[in-house]
């Protein structure tokens, strides 16, 4: 009944784990449509950019006069934004540090973490909320112990006072014999009336015999209908698995309705490519006129370069209004986590004695409190674990002393016995007594017949079950047999779609060398028109062609999300009865890990996008005169400072590996990969906490069932004890006034008779104990042939389940690849988006037909769930080749940089010197706050992430995170302050069981 109840609730935790696992799944769908609206928005931000550009070429210039005042600010605003930066990163630099000072002196602490001071802050947060549970534990074991120990002192006081009493009954009882050794003579009688008590216990005996057999009965017919029960089971499983075929062809109706709408979009592309014909011949008119614009080139150069000059002004007025409003910000975070220290050292002044006013050494003092509390926790757990074994042995010594006062008791019965034998008189017993006697003795021998024929039932219906049991593990066997050979088959499906994987592959290569190929006509007919100063006017038609092109990519890319997100439904609801919550949320991380690499790609591609952009418009404008090389100078000494203390923390991080090679065998030389063995370290040791938490309340279970056996047993003796005493007691005096004189009895006879009865008792105990070790063999055989099937169950579902979720998560990252992928055509489309030729255009179709191709390969993939196992290897070789795509993409940047810098050089050299100090610097001052910023966005998501885990601690408490950095720095001194109580009270506890022992012992 138990078993059946532990399947029951496994069952219902497999369920809210599939909830769950849904729900999570349900997250991403939606962070990845996020992602999808900040890559719009950020599109829209570059329009309105280049709106804004063209609107500032067109205003009017200023008075050259004042440039110099403009460029005196603009050298003032650099070296106070230089001077801010350099603050907040020596104030950033001091606290990683600490942290890495900490993961030197315990790295056990942060095993398996990062190198990011966010991530090492994130598990110096975990380890406090795993000291707050633990602190917790401890007190509640304290507790159970402390019950535990007084209990103790009352049962050995109990058995104190019972030994005592039984040393004085046994007193009383020898001095009772000592004086009733001449009135022996009289007890035979009463030896007659002991016989009458052995035969109704020999009845009771068979009694209880005859209840144990039912029982057994009982049993096995219970354990037949639990058998019955799991082949339902297993039926209504297969009975839910076979309506999922009709879902999927009610999925292949719909793919097909989406395949038409697809059609449409085909035909919508091809008037669109019409359209394009016209715009190209306008084109070619426009090229026409700008031949006569040369003439005009020269005369507008001036004119060019006053508006450049005013234009340059403005973007570093906003710029250094940007920068100055981010280091405001900055400054007031680093300011309140200053405080919040400062009001910790004022509540708590003696934690932070002989420490000076520094925020870094109080941080080192927090940090080490905490390292304290960990050998404090670990000094418990070492202690907790003597005391369980100091109760365990003396529960032992309690056990021996019990089985000593048994031997004690049995010898004395046979004492007494042996006396009363050797007491008998020599005289004959009446023919009747032996009559009575040949009577019992007939009676038992039927008994012992009765029980060996029950033993010969029992022993054929043993038989029979094992043989049930065998036919039924056959059967086991042949399904499982069936079921590996289905796999086969699908593993031979697999095969072939990879095959037709790779070929598919080979014709993206074609179709990408085709893409390069048209790049680099891009890029010469770019040289060709940079010298046309009219070239705006072409690149706003091409823009918008492009953007015609780019909605109705993303028209198909939402249709083929429809699709997925209905396959994906469809998946959860065949892993309804699945038992895999941990490969899913380990599938999650690394997905979430690759959107986030893929984010941080999309993002250095629009920054490098509009650089390029920005230089290419620079270039058509006029030159500044002005240089300004010290500040390029500074820029790079600050640079070369921080990749010094980049260093110095790898170094750190290496020294730490040598110190303990240990802890890192089989890992790589990457610091990323041992940080994360550190924090796979760190869940291990979460996940063997509790495995001791659960033992050592087995172990308190365990020592609480065998007290409690013990006492029942000591108060079963003092009773037997008791009844022996009153039941001679009165024999004795029943055969002192009943028995004449005239009745004789030979001792020889009696002696007869009771060797026999000795015998039959002799034998019935070992048939009880022949009977017993059936059953428990029995019992044995049943619990290991449902392991075994329960076990081959669970394999056949896990097995089941991990295909079904291989099919799932290939159709998520498809998606994602596809997404990507076309995030990243759009990238490299706007890099190279000033003229769009023929070819280019025709490109993008053929572009289209190939996806909306894809798109119905996919569709039709859907239609069975054997053909979602190739997709994952198709997702991964689309996901090398998206790399390859970045990789090419980024050298190409490079390229198209070095490019622009020689051609610039070339023509004006004081421009480009000046120009380039100048972008330098923004963009060095640019990216130094976007660090910060996102390593202060980082610690408030981190602690979102804290409140969202365990709310309890954070009840009451505003949304602002000063307030939850003020809560959190209480925890750590409530635990300080439960730390000492236990500890003091641990070692009072300690004392008085000591004492208590010792007092026990003398």
């Amino acid at each position: 009944e138990n078993e059946i109840k532990q399947l029951i609730e496994g069952r219902n935790q497999l369920q809210d784990d599939i909830s769950n696992n849904n729900q999570e799944i349900h997250n991403l769908k939606c962070q990845i449509a996020e992602y999808e609206q900040e890559l719009r928005e950020l599109n829209e931000k570059y329009f309105e950019v280049l709106s804004n550009i063209e609107k500032q070429t067109q205003s009017s210039s200023r008075v050259d006069q004042l440039i110099d005042n403009e460029t005196q600010t603009d050298d003032q605003q650099h070296d106070k934004l230089i001077q801010v930066n350099s603050k907040l990163k020596r104030a950033l630099q001091t606290i990683k540090e600490k942290i890495h000072h900490v993961v030197i002196e315990r790295p056990e602490l942060f095993v398996d973490s990062a190198d990011d001071t966010i991530e090492r802050l994130d598990h110096l947060i975990s380890v406090i909320e795993q000291q707050t549970v633990q602190m917790k534990i401890l007190q509640t074991e304290h507790d159970h112990k402390q019950n535990e120990i007084n209990d103790l002192q009352s049962s050995l006081e109990s058995y104190r006072h019972k030994i005592q009493g039984n040393l004085s009954d046994k007193d009383q009882e020898k001095s009772l014999l000592e004086k009733r050794l001449n009135e022996l003579e009289l007890e035979l009688k009463k030896t007659l009336n002991d016989h009458s008590s052995t035969m109704i216990k020999f009845e009771s005996l068979a009694r209880e015999h005859d209840v144990l057999v039912q029982q057994q009965k009982l049993q096995s017919i219970e354990h037949q209908q639990e058998i019955e029960e799991l082949q339902d089971e297993l039926i209504e499983l297969k009975e839910i698995y076979i309506p999922s075929i009709d879902e999927i062809k009610s999925l292949k109706q719909t793919i097909e309705q989406q395949s038409e709408n697809l059609i449409d979009l085909n035909e919508k592309n091809l008037i669109l490519s019409s359209q394009l014909d016209t715009q190209k011949k306008e084109i070619e008119q426009q090229t026409n006129e700008l031949d006569n614009l040369t003439k005009e080139y020269t005369k507008l150069l001036e004119l060019i370069s006053i508006e450049k000059i005013d234009n340059e002004t403005q973007t570093d007025d906003r710029q250094h209004e940007k920068l100055i409003q981010i280091n405001n910000k900055l400054k007031r975070i680093l300011q309140t986590f200053k405080e919040k220290i400062h009001r910790i050292v004022i509540e708590k002044p003696n934690l932070f004695d002989g420490i000076s006013e520094e925020t870094s050494e109080r941080l080192d003092h927090l940090i080490s409190i905490v390292e304290n509390q960990t050998t404090q926790i670990d000094l418990i757990q070492t202690e907790r674990d003597q005391l369980e074994k100091q109760l365990r042995n003396e529960i032992k010594k309690l056990e021996k002393s019990l089985e000593t006062s048994q031997n004690e008791l049995n010898y004395e019965q046979q004492v007494r016995i042996e006396q009363l034998a050797a007491a008998a008189p020599s005289e004959d017993l009446s023919s009747s007594i032996a009559e009575d006697y040949q009577k019992q003795i007939d009676e038992l021998k039927q008994k012992l017949f009765e029980n060996n024929e029950e033993k010969t039932l029992l022993c054929g219906r043993h038989n029979e079950v094992e043989l049930e049991l065998k036919e039924i593990k056959h059967k086991h066997e042949l399904t499982l047999t069936k079921y590996k050979e289905e796999l086969l088959s699908l593993v031979e499906e697999r095969n072939e779609l990879i095959e037709q994987q790779t070929i598919s592959s080979t014709e993206h290569e074609r179709e990408i060398e085709q893409l390069k190929k048209n790049n680099d006509q891009i890029r010469e007919e770019l040289t060709k028109l940079k010298q046309s100063p009219d070239c705006r006017h072409v690149e706003i038609q091409t823009y918008e062609d492009i953007d015609a092109l780019h909605e109705l990519i993303e028209q198909q890319t939402e249709q083929v999300k429809v699709l997925k997100e209905k396959c994906l439904s469809l998946a959860n609801e065949i892993d309804s009865n699945a038992e895999l919550q941990t490969e899913i949320e380990r599938e999650r991380k690394q997905t979430d890990k690759q959107l986030n690499e893929y984010k941080n790609q999309i993002e250095t591609l629009m920054n490098v996008r509009t650089n390029l952009l920005q230089e290419i418009e620079k270039y058509t404008l006029s030159s500044i005169k002005t240089t300004n090389n010290q500040c390029q100078t500074d820029y790079d000494d600050q640079f070369k400072k921080l990749k010094r203390t980049f260093k110095t923390f790898k170094h750190k991080i290496y020294r730490f590996v040598n110190a303990r090679p240990d802890l890192f065998n089989g890992i790589g030389e990457e610091t990323s990969e041992r940080l994360d063995h550190l924090i796979s370290i760190v869940e291990n040791q979460s996940t063997q906490i509790n495995v001791l938490q659960v033992e050592r309340n087995l172990i308190e279970e365990q020592l609480r069932n065998e007290i409690k056996e013990l006492q029942n047993s000591l108060e079963a003796y003092k009773n037997q004890i008791e009844n022996e005493r009153l039941t001679k007691t009165e024999q004795i005096v029943s055969t002192s006034l009943s028995t004449p004189s005239s009745e004789n009895i030979s001792a020889s006879l009696i002696e007869d008779y009771q060797n026999k009865i000795d015998q039959l008792q002799e034998n019935l105990f070992q048939k009880d104990a022949e009977q017993v070790l059936l059953q428990e063999r029995f019992n044995n055989i049943e619990f290991e042939l449902k392991q075994t099937l329960m076990n081959k169950y669970e394999t056949l579902l896990h097995e089941r389940d991990e295909l079904i979720q291989q099919q799932t998560f290939r159709l998520i990252e498809n998606q994602c690849e596809i997404e990507q992928f076309m995030k990243l055509k759009q990238s490299a489309d706007y890099q190279h988006v000033e003229i769009q030729t023929d070819e280019d255009i025709k490109a993008l179709h053929e572009q289209l037909n190939d996806l909306n191709e894809k798109n119905l390969t996919l569709l039709s993939q859907i239609e069975s769930q054997d053909e979602l196992k190739r997709q994952k290897k198709e997702i991964e070789a689309q996901l090398n080749e998206h790399k390859t795509q970045i990789e090419n993409l980024m050298n190409e940047r490079q390229k198209l940089v070095e490019e622009i810098e020689k051609y610039i050089s070339s023509s004006i050299q004081l421009v480009d010197n000046e120009i380039q100090t100048n972008d330098d610097d923004f963009e060095k001052l640019l990216q130094t706050n976007n660090t910060l910023k996102y390593t202060i966005d980082t610690i408030n998501d981190k602690i979102n992430h804290i409140i969202t885990g365990r709310p309890d601690l954070f009840k009451d408490i505003s949304e602002e995170t000063n307030d939850r950095l003020d809560s959190l720095i209480s925890t750590i001194e409530n635990q300080t302050k439960q730390i000492i109580k236990l500890q003091s009270e641990y070692d009072q506890v300690e004392e008085k069981y000591q004492r208590e022992i010792n007092d026990l012992q003398r």
